[in-house]
């Protein structure tokens, strides 16, 4: 809760080159920063 990614805000989701990986980029409330999220499937 300490950056409170669930209130966040999704500003990105970036082609890539890999078909299995989705990679997610969100700006986080009051001016917390930025968070990545990189998944990759098997």
């Amino acid at each position: 809760r300490a950056y409170d990614i669930a209130a966040s805000r999704q500003i990105l989701i970036p082609d890539v080159e890999h078909p299995g990986l989705l990679v997610m980029v969100h700006e986080l409330p009051a001016g917390k920063g930025t968070q990545i999220t990189e998944i990759k499937s098997l």
